[in-house]
């Protein structure tokens, strides 16, 4: 970055070393906005026309850096060009949320009663960041085992190598499993498994320091008993949000990224809420954003 002292003594050659140009020149040249100084708030004080002196350069620049940003909100696996950037970049990241549990009358007749079955929610993807001594690989879908945080059908499924960030998918909500409905509908106490609780998110970043963001999130849990009410369903555990991790790095640390590097970027998506596979209400997807000031 050239700029101009903000004192002292400023002479046309200066200004020339600056912004450029070709001898011999003159200061009308050097109007902001015009073929050599960018129009940015840095150079406010120089005018576009009219009377110009060489007071108004004082902490001019030629640098026309903006700071930005970069959102992804949509699941999916991205690339990105590290832009330039002055002082600081970020990367910040939410792992898809879980969705509920669920708990449904299934028509098993076990001794004088019908029974309630509780299914649990499928957990939401993790969401990931990587530089260029990692990559992302989408392999074909994957179907996750059942367990106490649900099951799950991911289309895609990331292989992930050397993550930088890492926000983990929300645990998913449980059904109660088992609640007796039939007793439960004449007004007897049911006598229900114990609800399950999902897997908490897990979320990292390598190279963590004070500046940086890690927050995981609880499982969800299981929900109440399904009365039999007919061929009926009734809300599980309602699903846990995906962890929120975040990088900061300053221009001058050792491992900030640098202009030019390709980076790849994967957004995880919500459990889904397909009958008993997944809850009656969906986890939202993750998403994701750079910035750089």
């Amino acid at each position: 970055m050239a700029s101009l002292p903000t004192s002292g003594p400023i002479s046309l050659s200066m200004i020339q070393a600056v912004f450029g140009g070709e001898a011999p020149t003159s200061i009308t040249e050097y109007y902001r906005g015009g073929k050599y100084v960018p129009d940015i708030p840095a150079n406010a004080k120089i005018p576009k026309s009219g009377k110009i002196n060489f007071s108004d350069f004082y902490g001019a620049t030629s640098d026309n850096f903006q700071p930005g940003q970069k959102k992804w909100d949509k699941p999916g696996l991205y690339t990105f060009v590290i832009p330039s950037y002055n002082e600081e970049f970020n990367f910040d990241i939410f792992g898809g949320g879980g969705s509920s549990g669920e708990s449904t009358y299934d028509g098993t007749v076990i001794g004088s009663r019908y029974d309630a079955q509780g299914f649990d929610g499928v957990p939401g993807q993790g969401s990931y960041v990587v530089g260029p001594d990692g990559d992302i690989v989408l392999s074909q879908p994957v179907s996750i085992a059942a367990s106490q945080g649900g099951s799950a059908l991911y289309t895609p499924s990331p292989t992930v190598t050397n993550a930088w960030l890492t926000a983990g998918g929300g645990g998913a909500g449980a059904g109660w499993g088992r609640a007796n409905g039939w007793l439960a509908l004449r007004g007897i106490p049911p006598s229900p498994v114990p609800p399950a609780v999902g897997t908490p998110a897990v979320a990292s970043v390598r190279n963590q320091t004070a500046k940086d963001r890690v927050n995981t999130t609880e499982g969800g849990r299981g929900g109440d008993p399904a009365p039999y009410l007919g061929n009926s369903m009734s809300m599980g555990g309602a699903g846990a949000p995906g962890a929120h991790v975040m990088k900061v790095w300053r221009k001058t640390d050792a491992d900030a990224p640098q202009p030019g590097q390709t980076w790849k970027i994967f957004i995880g998506n919500g459990g889904n809420h397909s009958s008993h596979y997944g809850g009656m209400n969906g986890g939202g997807p993750g998403i994701g954003a750079a910035n750089w000031k």
